[in-house]
């Protein structure tokens, strides 16, 4: 299978957690704080059974990991915060953004020049995105929600920087994830403590197939395949394929949750310009 399909599954997959994120009657800091527990979980007894070496880091690889998976949670809570104050079609849509960020970011994070077709590519996002700011929806607190996934865009662009550090620095996947995971968890506690009107929640019984498929399939599952991705492809080609997950769960939410119902041409003219930046960067020569 070709890495752009791989990716593509990938993606597919991810855009499946907004959803998710849908029918769990959990709020954000909760739905962050069990997703992350269980996931450590599944990636702790997976590393002890496969090889227990996988278990162990070097001290200086093993704070950057942590200090990767606190990123990588408080993007979970910028993600899921995104989609409670406004829906899932417009808070991951925001996400599109990631790509221009990893496109600013990483040329200075590998002591190179920027590359000028992946910034025309990242700036065609951008347009995506003003378009998407400017559509007149009908949601309560749109302007609010796409704000929010901005930031969280750039928290997942540093998140895939520091992780592209770790695997060319050879350290396994499953590893990888075990000391992220963790480390996101404890962002969602310090946000349970911290954010007035946050407290800590127990899944209801309704809560936990959704909450199981999120945790072993879009986390378990997918960061494995992320981390082997991330070995052959540059953090800029995964977070700019990763824009395909809001047309993924846009398609997803319509069928749904009906959500196509609040959203306006504007809305679709900025999604079909993220789309077609994705595809003008799968012709090129890699």
């Amino acid at each position: 299978m070709s890495r752009f399909l791989q990716l593509n599954f990938l993606v597919l997959l991810w855009s499946l957690t907004g959803v998710l994120g849908e029918y769990l009657s959990l709020a954000t800091p909760a739905l962050v704080f069990w997703r992350t527990a269980l996931a450590s979980l599944v990636f702790y007894f997976y590393c002890r059974l496969r090889n227990p070496a996988l278990l162990r880091l070097c001290p200086p690889l093993r704070w950057t990991a942590l200090f990767s998976g606190l990123l990588l949670g408080i993007h979970w809570l910028c993600f899921f915060g995104a989609i409670a104050v406004s829906n899932v079609s417009l808070g991951l849509a925001g996400f599109a953004a990631t790509s221009l960020f990893t496109a600013l970011l990483e040329p200075c994070w590998e002591k190179r020049r920027p590359d000028s077709r992946q910034l025309g590519l990242a700036l065609l996002v951008a347009l995506g995105i003003v378009c998407l700011a400017g559509a007149e929806t009908d949601v309560p607190h749109a302007h609010l929600g796409l704000v929010i996934a901005l930031v969280g865009a750039f928290l997942a662009a540093l998140y895939s920087l520091f992780s592209k550090k770790l695997v060319v620095a050879a350290v396994p996947g499953p590893t990888l994830m075990l000391f992220q995971m963790p480390a996101a968890n404890a962002a969602a506690l310090v946000a349970i403590a911290l954010v007035p009107g946050f407290s800590f929640e127990l899944p209801q019984k309704s809560d936990w197939l959704p909450l199981l498929i999120l945790a072993i399939a879009c986390t378990f599952g997918a960061y494995l395949w992320y981390a082997r991705l991330l070995r052959d492809l540059s953090a800029y080609t995964i977070n700019l394929a990763v824009n395909f997950e809001p047309v993924y769960g846009i398609l997803l939410a319509a069928i749904l949750f009906a959500e196509h119902e609040s959203l306006t041409p504007l809305f679709y003219l900025g999604t079909l310009v993220i789309v077609s930046a994705n595809v003008l960067h799968a012709r090129q020569p890699q």
